[in-house]
């Protein structure tokens, strides 16, 4: 193996020769194995010939020629008072280390690790071998068990020998300054995120700095760090190592100044986002999910992007109070509140129950003498022009859904009603039946707004009208998916794509897509991720002045099990596009497993098929989800005949194939301005990915200074913990262990109990320390709450102080 010029220079400086000689045949690009092949002629290119015979000669070369030697003259005597030179300093070489010429011989438990290494075929350095002796020195261990025992001893060896290729020392110090803390995204890219079961798309910018408003802020460098407590209960989407979306806990955010420009990434199917150059992404690489730089990227590499992804509570009601002000609004449960507290209900006004009138007009409303009726659980506009309400607790349900998909795609809100436009009587139908369970009125009118006659339909409501233009936006270009539909049920969800595709959607079996658009991309954002809700990859595009979403004809069946068409003709064109006669061989361009390494060609192998039917994926690192699920059928079926088992491999192909994202092809990379604003970033556990707003999976910042996370975790930061990164050290003062309960069990207390068990806990972590200097001790104050939590008790405290 070439060795680097620094341990060139060393191992010659090592061997008796001067630093300034090792330094001009490191420079010449000279090894020891170079060296010691080589003659006096090639050296004598780079040093004078005496030198070279010397370096020969101290490396055991081949023997210099033998010359006569030269005739004794008189030494002359040394100039009195002359220092030697510096360049005679120089050149004169050091004191060589002693090495020992031989090994010490092996003891019998060296020996017996030796022997046993040499049977497993495994390596170990002699110092580990010597260690490792001593701390199984009494034991009685059988071969078998030795045999376990070494090999799990070289498996951690190699995950912890340091590559040539690795960072560390100056490489990783230098690594470490600037990039480190530079991977993030501005303030305006948009991120998935759950709490409180309730999931939002919100620019990071804006929840970054509302969580670090009233939390205590770490500054390292330029960098703002604020660590999450336990029970914030912060959530994003994050990617594992087998390609499922799960939802991990963010634990904690920072922020920080950036000048530079920044990088826009579009992938194949329209995803987008922007971030600093030195931000990390992910991709696969020989079959392992790896992190990599955006300014290392380039066009036609792949990035994974959401394909499907799912909740682990649903949310079934909406408090319609969040969108609607009790102080602009009649809340029956506020009447009532008001009506509980008797002739005592001016004490408890404004400060026990909120309504939008003064004490005389709310005096007359309980006297009976208000010329309407507030009935408790629903909500009413402040002016009553009517009957109509909404319930204070809106059921998340498929009436609800399909009133706001209908909106979305053809309505739009007046100050006192709600227009909806659409000529099938099918929808127009259904939409009746969702405002009479409201007990919302309604009127129809034609109209020749447009190209050919419509027809609209108005729901007179006050209420209504103002929750839809708050939640879903008034404008057709700035419409979007109110937040709590992401948290919704999946019946809800279904009824919203189902009302939205059947006003502004098409399917076009001829082009094999089913089509929708509009003139808000927030709403086509919103959109496709409903859709991966269900499984339904899609892709975005742009046409005129519309954004457009497109779902291929794979998806089509499950576009109909999961949402389908309202009206006839809709639903016969989605039943040809499924009955379409498919292809014999799929071309998926979007739809693309990659970075799967050389697992097709060694099943193949096995099975003892013909190479030349993978090399093309293989060699490609790409292939589509339907044609790798018709191989994993053929392998099945041929070591089912061959009784060959590949259980493990086919296990992983299924992993591939049924992964919950998609690996997009970047099709465009672009700088853009430099932001006017801080940028952000997450740190999250696992894989440290997260989710934007666009579906894209990125990598959070590397916590290179950073362990974010638990409050009770006493973890070196700073300095000290830049130290152990730049000196490598594989043993690190303050140790992490992450423990993954399995599937099952609940049992939170259990956990607790379990983990106080595991973890050391020393005075520091239960107590407050201080130094009293006038009498020379040290205090220590016990905290009860601390000491409950890690599982001590003051008598345990007593007995260890004795000790």
């Amino acid at each position: 193996m070439r060795m680097a010029r620094a341990t060139t220079i060393q191992a010659l400086r090592n061997r008796g020769l001067s630093k300034k000689t090792a330094v001009i045949l490191a420079d010449a690009g000279f090894t020891l194995e170079k060296l010691a092949a080589s003659k006096v002629e090639r050296l004598t290119k780079f040093l004078p010939k005496k030198e070279a015979e010397k370096v020969l000669k101290k490396l055991g070369a081949a023997p210099v020629e033998v010359k006569p030697a030269p005739k004794k003259e008189k030494a002359k005597p040394p100039a009195r008072g002359r220092k030697p030179t510096a360049k005679a300093a120089e050149a004169e070489p050091e004191t060589p280390l002693t090495i020992p010429v031989k090994a010490p011989s092996l003891t019998a438990g060296e020996q017996e690790i030796m022997d046993g290494l040499k049977e497993i075929g495994r390596w170990l350095p002699r110092y580990v071998v010597g260690e490792l002796a001593k701390k199984i020195h009494g034991l009685k261990l059988s071969k078998k068990r030795l045999h376990e025992v070494l090999t799990k001893i070289c498996e951690k060896f190699d995950l912890h020998a340091i590559d040539a290729n690795e960072s560390a020392g100056i490489v990783s110090a230098q690594s470490i300054g600037e990039p480190g803390t530079q991977m993030s995204l501005p303030f305006e890219a948009t991120i998935l995120v759950r709490q409180s079961d309730r999931v939002t798309v919100l620019p990071i910018g804006e929840l970054v700095d509302r969580l670090m408003a009233d939390r205590t802020i770490r500054h390292e460098g330029s960098t703002e760090w604020c660590d999450l407590p336990a029970g914030t209960l912060l959530e994003v989407p994050s990617l594992s190592e087998k390609g499922r979306i799960v939802w991990k806990e963010v634990r904690s955010v920072s922020r920080h100044g950036f000048r530079g420009p920044l990088l826009r990434l579009r992938t194949r199917s329209g995803r987008e986002i922007v971030a600093t150059p030195n931000h990390s992404f992910v991709t696969r690489r020989s079959g392992r999910i790896v992190p990599v730089r955006g300014a290392t990227l380039r066009v036609g590499d792949r990035i994974p992007v959401v394909r499907r992804w799912s909740l682990p509570n649903e949310m079934l009601e909406l408090d319609v109070s969040e969108v609607l002000p009790r102080d602009r609004y009649w809340y029956g449960s506020e009447v009532a509140k008001a009506r509980a507290l008797g002739p005592e209900w001016r004490r408890g006004f404004a400060r026990d129950f909120v309504v939008p009138v003064g004490e005389d007009a709310l005096r007359r409303h309980l006297q009976g003498r208000s010329t309407f009726t507030v009935e408790d659980g629903f909500v009413y506009p402040f002016q009553i022009h009517g009957r109509t309400h909404l319930p204070e607790k809106m059921p998340l349900d498929e009436s609800f859904g399909w009133l706001l998909g209908a909106y979305l795609s053809e309505g739009w809100a007046a100050p006192y009603y709600v227009n909806i436009s659409n000529t099938n009587q099918r929808f127009l139908r259904r939409t009746r039946a969702v405002a009479d369970s409201y007990g919302v009125r309604h009127a129809e009118y034609d109209n020749d707004r447009g190209f050919a006659r419509g027809h609209d339909l108005h729901l007179r409501s006050v209420v209504l009208a103002d929750f839809l233009r708050r939640t879903c936006g008034g404008r057709s270009d700035t419409k979007i998916i109110p937040d709590f539909v992401f948290a919704a049920s999946n019946p809800c969800v279904a009824a919203l794509l189902r009302a939205y595709f059947e006003g502004d959607g098409n399917v076009s079996v001829p082009r094999r897509v089913i089509r929708a658009s509009s003139n808000s991309k927030e709403l086509i954002d919103g959109l496709c991720l409903l859709l991966a809700r269900f499984g339904i990859f899609s892709n975005k595009g742009r046409q005129g002045g519309q954004f457009t979403l497109g779902i291929p004809a794979r998806y089509a069946s499950a576009f109909r099990d999961c949402v389908g068409f309202e009206s006839r003709e809709k639903r016969a064109q989605l039943d040809r596009l499924c009955r379409a006669r498919q292809r014999r061989y799929t071309y998926d361009a979007l739809d693309l497993v990659g970075g799967f390494g050389n697992i097709l060609s060694d099943v193949s192998k096995a099975l003892g098929l013909p190479l030349r039917d993978v090399r093309n994926f293989t060699s490609r690192q790409r292939v589509g989800r339907a044609t790798l699920n018709r191989y994993i059928s053929r392998f099945e079926h041929v070591a089912l005949t061959k009784g060959v088992r590949i259980d493990a491999a086919l296990s992983r192909l299924r992993e591939l194939r049924d992964e919950d994202v998609v690996w997009d092809a970047i099709a465009e990379i672009a700088e853009v301005a430099a932001p006017d604003r801080p940028v952000y970033d997450l740190s999250v556990p696992g894989l440290e990915t997260f989710t934007t707003g666009d579906g894209v999976v990125t990598h959070n910042t590397m916590r290179t200074f950073h362990y974010a996370g638990v409050a009770e975790m006493n973890v070196t930061l700073g300095l000290p913990r830049l130290i152990e990164i730049v000196d490598a050290r594989r043993v690190p003062s303050t140790p992490i262990m992450e423990l993954f309960v399995k599937s099952g069990h609940t049992d939170l207390e259990k956990m607790r109990k379990i983990a106080t068990e595991i973890e050391m806990t020393s005075l520091e972590d239960i107590a407050s320390i201080e130094t009293d200097l006038v009498n020379m001790r040290v205090l220590a104050y016990p905290d009860d709450h601390r000491m409950r939590s890690r599982g001590v008790t003051w008598p345990e405290i007593e007995e260890k102080m004795k000790k």
